[in-house]
C-alpha cells in the first residue's frame, strides 16, 4: 500500500479535502512568518478562492478559453470569474446528459432550457440545496453573454446566435424592507446605552433612528452629531439628508 492510500481511500477524496487546505495553510505560515520578521513581504490579505480547473472537451476548450481571454481585457477579475463558473457548470452538464457533444456548434437551445431547468432543482455540493434565483441568474446570464459575445465576434465551433435570453432567467426577488420588531428593539437600545465607547454608540443610535448604511455612517464627520434634550445622540439636521430613510 502506497502512503498516499495509507491516508486518502481515493485521489478524489484527498482533492476534495487537504488539496484544497494548503493554500490556507501555506498563507498562515506566511502570516506567522511574517509577524516574526523572517518574511520581509506582507501576506495578501485576499486569499485566492479554490475552484477545479475548466475542463471541457478540446474544441469547447479552445472557444471557452479564447472567449474568456477576451473578457479579461475589459471585465473586472470577479466578473471573469462568474463567466467562467457559468460556461463550467454548463460544459460539465452538458458532458454528463450529452457525452456526443464535442463542439459548442452543436448545441441547442432545448440544451440550455434542460439546463437552465437543472439548476434549480439539483443541490448544491455545499450547500445541499437548489441554487438560490440570483445564483442562477448569475450563471444564465453567464451562458446568455457567452453565446452573444461569440456569435458577435464570429468565433469558429459555437451556434453563432444567442440561444437564450434574458426571459430565461428567473425573475429578481423583489426586496422587502425591513424593519426590527418592536420586542427586539426593547432587548436592543438598553445594550446600546452600555456600550462604552461613545462612537460605537452613536454610530448604533444613527443607524436605529435613520436607516443609514454602515458606510453611510462611516463618511460622516465628528462634527455632525447633536444631542436631544435628555443627552441622546442625534444627527444634525444639516447631515440627516445624507442618510437613507426607509
Amino acid at each position: 500500500m502506497s502512503p498516499f492510500a495509507a491516508f486518502y481511500p481515493s485521489a478524489e477524496q484527498f482533492y476534495e479535502g487537504p488539496a484544497k487546505c494548503w493554500i490556507t495553510h501555506l498563507h498562515q505560515l506566511e502570516v506567522v512568518l511574517f509577524h516574526r520578521g523572517q518574511v520581509s513581504v506582507q501576506p495578501r490579505k485576499l486569499m485566492p478562492s479554490w475552484k477545479p480547473p475548466l475542463a471541457l472537451p478540446p474544441r469547447m476548450q479552445a472557444v471557452a478559453e479564447k472567449w474568456l481571454a477576451a473578457r479579461r481585457l475589459t471585465g473586472a477579475p470577479s466578473t471573469v470569474e462568474k463567466l467562467e463558473l457559468a460556461v463550467r457548470v454548463f460544459g460539465q452538464w452538458l458532458g454528463e446528459q450529452d457525452p456526443g457533444i464535442t463542439t459548442l456548434a452543436d448545441v441547442t437551445r432545448r440544451h440550455c432550457l434542460d439546463w437552465i431547468g437543472h439548476i434549480a432543482e439539483a443541490p448544491a455540493p455545499t450547500t445541499g440545496k437548489p441554487l438560490g434565483a440570483m445564483s442562477r441568474i448569475q450563471r444564465i446570464s453567464g451562458l446568455l453573454q457567452f453565446f452573444r459575445d461569440t456569435a458577435l465576434w464570429q468565433y469558429d465551433d459555437v451556434p453563432g446566435h444567442t440561444l437564450i435570453g434574458a426571459g430565461d432567467a428567473p425573475k429578481y426577488p423583489q426586496k422587502v424592507p425591513r424593519f426590527i420588531p418592536e420586542q427586539d428593539l426593547d432587548r436592543l437600545m438598553p445594550a446600546i446605552d452600555a456600550i462604552a465607547c461613545p462612537f460605537q454608540r452613536a454610530a448604533l443610535l444613527v443607524a436605529r433612528w435613520s436607516g443609514a448604511r454602515r458606510t453611510e455612517i462611516q463618511r460622516l464627520p465628528l462634527a455632525c452629531l447633536d444631542r436631544y434634550p435628555d443627552g441622546t445622540a442625534r444627527l444634525l439636521s444639516a447631515y440627516r439628508q445624507t442618510c437613507t430613510v426607509r
